[in-house]
């Protein structure tokens, strides 16, 4: 299977999983269609990173025999799409972030949090029923073998019930409107962010390069991120219900705590480590050193498949700040 096949592939899987997934109190599901929204704001954090109406995405190219990331142009008011809510809930749910938006409640960054969690789930439901087709599993098995294969789709599955469930007890939350046991970190930039992003994932190492993963037979913890602008505001938010595997959660807010570091720096290599729904400003990545460039390419490979694995000290391997400055100097 080469790109252009794959492109297909996922296109086909990436239509509507499902009906919107919104639930209710009562705990009913909707039963309208999704429609296509955007998982990061439009008018305000893809705005911002935008270039002539474009910003730059990471994105997988192979064949059977090579694989790399390419950095390609992509309409802003397309870019972060996903089927996932309809549109009525869509308005309902996200108004307080969006045109109602007032302060950085802990509602408004637990809608934040929601939004991440729902995008990781529906692309995280499309990713199994591709992998999982004849087509993609033959030709998985046929270049990294059948344990490979086996144990990949093992690790989605086990996570697809950790965002289902981490999903679950957001939705607890709002509905009470409790946040008291809602985890969050949130740093708030004064420039403009060079990047955007939307998503969740489990760590696998805390930020002293400590591994905390556990087995996939064990709960995984999920932490939710979010980085871009809300209402004028440039932030990066880390946050988690803590409600599975609480000792891997902690562990890594407590080195998050611990550790010093350029923040700036690690909000981009956080995004490009973890996360595939992530967006970088095109007189940004331009102003970048051919090496820096290089290195955006491989860090926005890691945790794709055909890809090597993630460095226990990758949150810090790249200062683009003190690369950049000595460019400039």
């Amino acid at each position: 299977m080469d790109f252009s096949d794959f492109q297909k592939e996922m296109k086909r899987f990436k239509k509507p999983v499902c009906t919107c997934m919104s639930i209710s109190k009562s705990g009913e599901r909707c039963k309208n269609k999704p429609i296509s929204s955007h998982s990061l704001q439009k008018s305000m954090a893809l705005k911002r990173i935008q270039s002539n109406g474009h910003v730059i995405s990471p994105q997988p190219s192979f064949t059977p025999k090579t694989f790399k990331i390419d950095l390609k142009k992509v309409g802003h008011s397309k870019a972060s799409t996903f089927p996932v809510f309809c549109k009525k809930h869509d308005k309902e749910i996200f108004s307080e972030i969006e045109d109602q938006f007032e302060e950085l409640s802990p509602k408004a960054l637990t809608l934040l949090a929601y939004r991440s969690v729902s995008k990781e789930l529906f692309t995280k439901l499309a990713q199994i029923r591709m992998h999982t087709s004849d087509r993609f599993r033959t030709s998985m098995i046929k270049t990294h073998g059948e344990s490979y294969y086996d144990e990949y789709i093992q690790n989605a599955v086990v996570a697809k019930a950790e965002l289902e469930g981490a999903k679950s007890q957001l939705e607890e939350m709002l509905h009470t409107d409790s946040f008291e046991n809602f985890i969050s970190q949130l740093f708030l930039f004064e420039d403009n962010l060079p990047c955007a992003y939307s998503g969740s994932f489990s760590p696998e190492f805390d930020l002293h390069g400590t591994k905390i993963l556990p087995d996939s037979k064990d709960d995984w913890g999920i932490i939710f991120a979010f980085c871009g602008n809300v209402g004028g505001q440039n932030l990066l938010l880390l946050a988690s219900t803590g409600q599975q595997n609480p000792e891997q959660i902690e562990r890594w807010f407590k080195s998050v705590e611990e550790k010093e570091f350029d923040t700036l720096d690690f909000a981009i290599n956080l995004g490009l480590d973890y996360l595939e729904n992530i967006f970088l400003s095109p007189d940004w990545v331009e102003g970048l050193s051919p090496m820096l460039q290089k290195h955006i390419l491989r860090k926005a490979g890691i945790g794709l498949p055909f890809a090597g694995p993630r460095s226990p000290d990758g949150l810090f391997e790249i200062q683009f700040q003190k690369a950049q400055q000595k460019t400039r100097a």
